[in-house]
Parts: structure tokens; sequence; C-alpha cells
């Protein structure tokens, strides 16, 4: 009964424990939680650093764009939105995009971070994509305003790397495709890992539920 008790009590959390990937445009990673933070604020002044850049447990990488075409300058451009000195954006744009991933190799659960365009163009598409162990399993986009940032935030977990990119018009959303993009990024933060109420109160029932099994089987 003990192992029905469990069983069931398994069931019932399944479809919470495997919910995919959330995407949100508000900042709800707390400040005074946060357990990493890559500010960029480590790296030199310059507007040609190399392809890749770890900070606080997070590795930025450029792919396919040029070996040295990094802009550390926060205000490249002018991109507003922008926090601190400094921040991630291809000097001049490239043809590349920008992948995220944890250089420990683990799995995201909660990620948010400032993603901008360098476009002076009004017509800007943003476009990311979740991986896990280098299959997709959620992407999408957005329209983003030139030469500047918006805050956008992945929750709940299930992937290991971020790719972005940011085009001039509506571009084909497919990374490696060679386009020119120039996607600005700053200010990534991850939160801690946090159980649904929901999740604990089904924890919870079931095993009262259990429990009153097994005591009608006693009597």
């Amino acid at each position: 009964m003990r192992a029905v008790t469990l069983a069931l009590g398994l069931a019932l959390l399944s479809p919470t424990l495997a919910a995919a990937a959330t995407v949100s445009f508000a900042d709800l990673i707390d400040n005074g939680t946060r357990t990493n933070f890559n500010g960029f604020e480590g790296l030199p002044e310059q507007v040609d650093y190399g392809n890749i850049y770890t900070e606080d447990g997070m590795t930025v990488r450029q792919i396919n764009g040029e070996t040295n075409d990094i802009w550390t300058n926060s205000g490249s451009f002018e991109i507003t939105g922008s926090e601190g000195a400094r921040s991630w954006y291809p000097n001049g744009g490239d043809n590349g995009y920008t992948s995220i991933t944890l250089a420990s190799g683990q799995d995201f659960v909660n990620v948010g971070f400032l993603l901008g365009s360098g476009w002076y163009s009004t017509s800007n598409t943003a476009f990311w994509s979740l991986l896990l162990d280098g299959s997709e399993v959620l992407s999408g986009s957005f329209l983003q305003g030139a030469l500047s940032h918006t805050y956008i935030s992945f929750l709940d977990g299930g992937f290991d790397e971020i790719l972005l990119r940011v085009t001039t018009g509506p571009g084909t959303g497919l990374f490696g495709d060679g386009l020119e993009q120039a996607a600005s990024i700053d200010s990534i933060e991850i939160g801690p890992a946090v159980v649904p109420l929901p999740a604990s109160i089904l924890l919870l029932l079931s095993g009262i539920f259990g429990l009153g099994l097994i005591g009608r089987r006693r009597a």
C-alpha cells in the first residue's frame, strides 16, 4: 500500500515537474535571491574582443561571427536600456548568433536578461531558441525597437542552451542562416529553483490520502 501511495504521489506531481519552459517579459527574478549574475563588467573596454566570455558561471559565445568583433562598451551605438559599463554586442553586426550556457554544463532553471537591437531600423525581429542536448525544445520571436533593450526571461527549466539573434526585417528565424544580425545582451541573471505551490499541495494531499488507505487496511 505504501508503494501504491508513493506511485500515486509521483503521478500527481509529474505534470508539474515535466512542464516546459515558460517565457515572460517581466523581471520575475528578485535581485536579492538570484544565484548568478553576468553583467559583463569583467570585460575590458574595447571594440574587438574575442568571441567567448565567462562570468559567474555563465558562458556567452558568438557563433559564426568574426573571431574578434565584440564591442564591450554598453553605450555601443547609443543602445538604450543597458546596465553598468559593459555589455555584449557584435561591432556593427555579424552573420552569426549568440549562445548562452552554464559553464558547468547543467540545465537552466530560471534565467532572464536584457536583449537589445543595434539596428537603426524600426522593424527589427528578435529570435530566441532553447536547446536541450543540442535539440530545440522551444523557440519564438518578438518585435524589438531600434537601439533599445527588452527584458526577457525563460522559467521552469528543461533546456541547457539559449540561442539569440536580432535581424532587421522579419528574418527567417533559422540560426546559422548567415543573415546579418545585431543583438546586444546585458545583465544575465539566474534565479533559484522554486517548487510550485500546487505541487507541494498535491504531495501533501497524496500523503494524507495514503495514510488514510493504510489506516483502513489495518482496520
